[in-house]
């Protein structure tokens, strides 16, 4: 359903307008969808171009009568395997079985290639491209599961800014807020006039135009601290704090020390105003990707 969502939202592009999709669950969608269908019969006539399901379904879909004419004279151009990294093991031995029968009931399969010309494509948050030896057994499980070799040019992987690279240069004018004065800010979440308190104390303009918090705190040392702090990885709050002094940010350290939830709190705040930001050069896109886990 989370794919859906942004395939719906793809689909209302009027260049896509007549592209169809589907999506076909065990349960009746809870969600209705302007440019997706949900319900089954109506699937089953329209044949979209997208069929968005989940391997348990497919099983089904590929058995029962009453779904056939999905398949008949169907021209797949591609499979997609999303959390590829799921398909390990016993499940992994399942969904290449189940990927053989999809190209044996639409006539793509030859003696070479389960799926025939048929593209496959598998995607995973969590399989970047890694060492050679890691690349080399992702390859080797992609071969088993769609059954046809892989070479090393298959593989998409990632390249991340280096602090350096994206905030090249800090403007020192800019405010450098004590977290006692972050702290003391209401709750965004309760107080929607909070944000533009908190923008003015770490920016010195009350102002929440997206682009110009990106451009603004692209530049700000705070922002470089807590990115170069994390590295990309998942650390606590006083973690984080704890190495602020390093980074410039040195009333910092001292607050964690004497005034724990406090410097908590601060760094919450700052984080809460970074979410806000959209990336100066494509606004589309957020200045950076924020994911907060809250343990209870």
């Amino acid at each position: 359903t989370d794919q859906t969502q942004r395939i719906n939202r793809l689909l209302q592009d009027p260049a896509l307008h007549d592209v169809t999709a589907g999506l076909y669950i065990g349960d009746v969608a809870a969600v209705t969808y302007e440019r997706v269908l949900t319900k089954r019969s109506e699937i089953r006539t329209a044949r979209p171009d997208l069929l968005i399901t989940n391997y348990k379904m497919l099983d089904l879909l590929l058995q029962r009568g009453d779904d056939q004419p999905l398949w008949q004279g169907a021209e797949l151009a591609y499979v997609v395997l999303d959390e590829f990294h799921t398909y390990d093991g016993a499940q992994g031995t399942d969904v290449a079985m189940l990927l053989r029968r999809l190209g044996a009931a639409t006539g793509a399969a030859t003696a070479d290639r389960p799926l025939g010309n048929i593209c496959p494509v598998a995607t995973s948050a969590t399989l970047g491209s890694g060492s050679a030896g890691a690349s080399a057994a992702l390859l080797a499980v992609a071969s088993q599961v769609f059954g046809r070799p892989f070479d090393a040019d298959a593989i998409v992987g990632e390249i991340r800014y280096g602090i350096d690279e994206f905030i090249p240069e800090l403007d020192y004018s800019l405010p450098l807020p004590e977290p006692a004065q972050l702290a003391a800010i209401v709750d965004p979440a309760h107080d929607s006039a909070a944000m533009a308190q908190i923008a003015e104390a770490v920016l010195g303009s009350p102002s929440l135009d997206p682009v110009m918090l990106g451009d603004a705190l692209r530049r700000h040392t705070l922002t470089k601290a807590v990115i170069g702090i994390l590295d990309g990885r998942p650390k606590t709050a006083p973690e984080i704090l704890e190495l602020m002094p390093r980074r410039q940010a040195y009333s910092w350290g001292a607050a964690l020390r004497t005034r724990p939830d406090e410097a908590a709190t601060a760094l919450a705040r700052f984080v809460a105003l970074l979410s806000m930001a959209r990336n100066p050069d494509a606004p589309s896109r957020p200045l950076v990707n924020i994911e907060s886990h809250l343990w209870v």
